[in-house]
Protein backbone atom coordinates (compact mmCIF):
# COMPACT_ATOMS: atom_id res chain seq x y z
CA UNK A 1 0.00 0.00 0.00
CA UNK A 2 2.49 2.08 0.90
CA UNK A 3 4.76 1.52 -1.85
CA UNK A 4 1.97 1.99 -4.27
CA UNK A 5 1.23 5.56 -2.86
CA UNK A 6 4.63 6.26 -3.43
CA UNK A 7 4.94 5.37 -6.73
CA UNK A 8 1.82 7.55 -7.61
CA UNK A 9 3.69 10.41 -5.90
CA UNK A 10 6.59 9.92 -7.78
CA UNK A 11 4.61 9.53 -11.27
CA UNK A 12 2.51 12.79 -10.20
CA UNK A 13 5.73 14.75 -9.67
CA UNK A 14 7.07 13.99 -12.66
CA UNK A 15 4.03 15.15 -14.77
CA UNK A 16 3.77 18.40 -16.01
CA UNK A 17 1.42 20.86 -14.76
CA UNK A 18 -1.46 21.94 -17.11
CA UNK A 19 -2.72 24.46 -15.74
CA UNK A 20 0.44 26.85 -15.04
CA UNK A 21 0.80 30.14 -13.45
CA UNK A 22 2.99 31.81 -16.32
CA UNK A 23 3.06 31.83 -19.78
CA UNK A 24 5.74 32.24 -22.42
CA UNK A 25 5.92 34.84 -24.24
CA UNK A 26 7.98 35.18 -27.30
CA UNK A 27 9.71 38.78 -28.06
CA UNK A 28 12.91 39.79 -30.36
CA UNK A 29 15.56 38.84 -27.80
CA UNK A 30 14.04 35.17 -26.92
CA UNK A 31 11.32 33.81 -24.93
CA UNK A 32 10.25 35.14 -21.56
CA UNK A 33 7.96 34.10 -18.61
CA UNK A 34 5.50 36.19 -17.59
CA UNK A 35 2.24 36.10 -14.96
CA UNK A 36 -1.30 34.85 -16.43
CA UNK A 37 -4.06 36.86 -15.18
CA UNK A 38 -6.92 35.46 -12.88
CA UNK A 39 -9.30 34.07 -15.58
CA UNK A 40 -12.40 35.01 -14.28
CA UNK A 41 -11.04 38.45 -12.26
CA UNK A 42 -11.68 40.47 -15.23
CA UNK A 43 -14.60 39.07 -17.03
CA UNK A 44 -17.71 41.87 -17.36
CA UNK A 45 -21.06 40.24 -15.59
CA UNK A 46 -23.72 39.35 -17.62
CA UNK A 47 -26.47 41.40 -17.98
CA UNK A 48 -29.20 39.06 -17.10
CA UNK A 49 -27.32 38.54 -13.38
CA UNK A 50 -26.97 42.56 -13.37
CA UNK A 51 -30.84 43.03 -14.08
CA UNK A 52 -31.53 40.25 -11.50
CA UNK A 53 -29.73 41.71 -8.78
CA UNK A 54 -31.67 45.12 -10.03
CA UNK A 55 -35.05 43.30 -9.14
CA UNK A 56 -34.21 41.53 -5.64
CA UNK A 57 -32.93 45.16 -4.85
CA UNK A 58 -36.07 46.91 -6.20
CA UNK A 59 -38.24 44.10 -4.69
CA UNK A 60 -36.42 44.52 -1.26
CA UNK A 61 -36.77 48.27 -1.44
CA UNK A 62 -40.79 47.62 -2.09
CA UNK A 63 -41.04 45.32 0.78
CA UNK A 64 -39.07 47.60 3.26
CA UNK A 65 -41.32 50.74 2.26
CA UNK A 66 -44.61 48.94 2.85
CA UNK A 67 -43.16 48.01 6.05
CA UNK A 68 -42.87 51.58 6.91
CA UNK A 69 -45.98 52.62 6.27
CA UNK A 70 -47.84 49.70 8.50
CA UNK A 71 -45.17 50.84 11.23
CA UNK A 72 -46.32 54.43 10.23
CA UNK A 73 -50.01 53.67 10.22
CA UNK A 74 -49.99 51.74 13.77
CA UNK A 75 -47.82 55.41 14.91
CA UNK A 76 -50.74 57.36 13.96
CA UNK A 77 -53.44 55.18 15.19
CA UNK A 78 -52.05 55.50 18.71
Amino acid sequence: MLDEAIAQQVVSSQQTNSESVVKLKTTGSGVQEEPKLQAKKYRRTSRRSHNQALQDLCLELTDTASSLEKLEELALDD
